[in-house]
């Protein structure tokens, strides 16, 4: 049923009246003289799947002999067997890694190599994220997907022997920034006191018009004043800023505010501001889209939550969705190094409401600071990363990883509460 239902979506992308379904998969399918190529990689794509072993490799093999028993050329059969080997490549790469960062961008166009697989790629992508749930598909996703093709083909353009490196986006960013707020008539004293306030990763993963949004938040602010702004994005989807005097407890303490607003978190993004502040983004999708709140609303709220006891912030008590009793992953904790000694901790589990808001919780009873975070959905699947390190900024021991690893496992086996 998925594979009929990801071939419906590919068909769309190359029929005139499905346009304003999805614009850009439209877009990049007009013109393109083989669709059934996209066709065949979107039927063998999942087909390996129920078999043993990695369900691509093994719909790869298959593709390959359709293919050759079909008599194509071999230029057609590789890309649809590179398709299907690599149809969880993009997907992956947005949702898990920092596409932000021009490292991150080169070593998957480095993986695409043309413009052509590129494409290719984002469409069964597309198809397949879709034609999973209707719930996947959402415009955090779409935009997500979109900037990663951007990104890429600009670096394909480019050359892949001449990587854009942190510094020169960084400097690029923050020019354009500051030339959209002196547009609005600030002048370049405020515009850079302002972005003094920022920490200088939010100008190598922030888009130029989300610094400039970012900026007008703070510009009325005084130092040691709680900022909470929100604005729409497009569809139904939110982004939050909260810049704050870190203290103990400060991101579960979001979360959790969030969460209580009725607003999934899709990403999170925890940054270290000058002068022991903390500037942290969200993007957020309301969890009933008939009473979605206004950002006026979601401001009010989450600046209560935050004015009082950060320690008597607790989660929404909420029992088990029905059909994850029957559905369930087995939960998972792992722990790696990460960048300026700090800990990387991966979760995989069954997602479900209120999900993150309970690891927060634990992650604040543990004492742990949060510097970053991934939040990626698979499905029924939720695979999440945090860039944690302890009260004193260290890395987490191994007795500290177990106590962590334990809390976690009974918090998210079963119904939490």
């Amino acid at each position: 049923q998925h594979i009929l239902m990801v071939l419906r979506n590919m068909r769309r992308f190359f029929m005139a009246e499905h346009t304003h379904e999805y614009p850009f998969c439209s877009q990049l399918a007009a013109g393109w003289d083989k669709p059934w190529i996209r066709y065949v990689a979107a039927l063998f794509h999942d087909i390996g799947k129920g078999r043993g072993g990695d369900h691509s490799e093994l719909g790869a093999v298959d593709a390959r002999e359709f293919c050759e028993a079909m008599g194509l050329i071999e230029a057609d059969t590789a890309l649809v067997e590179w398709l299907v080997r690599k149809h969880l490549l993009m997907s992956v790469t947005a949702q898990k890694q920092d596409i932000t960062d021009p490292e991150v961008i080169h070593r998957f166009a480095a993986l695409v190599e043309d413009r052509q697989r590129l494409d290719c790629l984002y469409l069964l992508t597309c198809a397949d994220i879709a034609g999973t749930s209707p719930k996947l598909w959402n415009a955090w996703k779409d935009r997500l997907l979109a900037d990663l093709h951007t990104a890429t083909r600009l670096a394909l353009r480019r050359g892949l022997e001449h990587p854009v490196a942190a510094d020169e986006r960084i400097d690029e960013n923050r020019a354009t920034a500051g030339m959209l707020l002196s547009e609005e008539g600030l002048d370049d004293d405020v515009i850079d006191a302002v972005f003094a306030r920022m920490p200088r990763d939010n100008f190598l993963r922030s888009r130029p018009e989300q610094i400039a949004w970012q900026a007008n938040a703070l510009r009325g602010a005084v130092a040691g004043e709680t900022v909470v702004r929100a604005r729409q994005l497009g569809g139904s989807g939110y982004e939050v800023l909260v810049h704050a005097p870190d203290r103990d407890g400060l991101f579960a303490a979001i979360v959790i505010g969030l969460d209580r607003a009725g607003l999934a978190i899709l990403q999170a993004r925890a940054l270290d501001g000058p002068d022991a502040t903390i500037f942290d983004t969200f993007h957020v999708l309301p969890n009933d889209p008939r009473h979605a709140p206004a950002p006026a609303q979601i401001e009010t709220s989450l600046q209560r939550v935050l004015a009082g006891d950060l320690g008597r912030v607790l989660p929404a008590r909420r029992s088990q969705p029905r059909h994850l009793r029957h559905f369930r992953i087995v939960p998972q904790v792992g722990f790696a190094e990460a960048e300026a000694g700090r800990t990387l901790v991966s979760i995989v589990c069954n997602d479900r409401p209120g999900l993150l808001a309970d690891i927060a919780r634990v992650l604040r009873e543990q004492r742990l600071r949060v510097h970053d975070a991934r939040i990626a959905t698979f499905g029924e699947r939720a695979e999440d990363m945090f860039q944690i390190s302890d009260e004193h900024d260290r890395p987490l021991p191994d007795p500290q990883r177990q106590s962590l690893r334990d809390a976690l496992l009974a918090a998210l086996d079963g119904d939490p509460r």
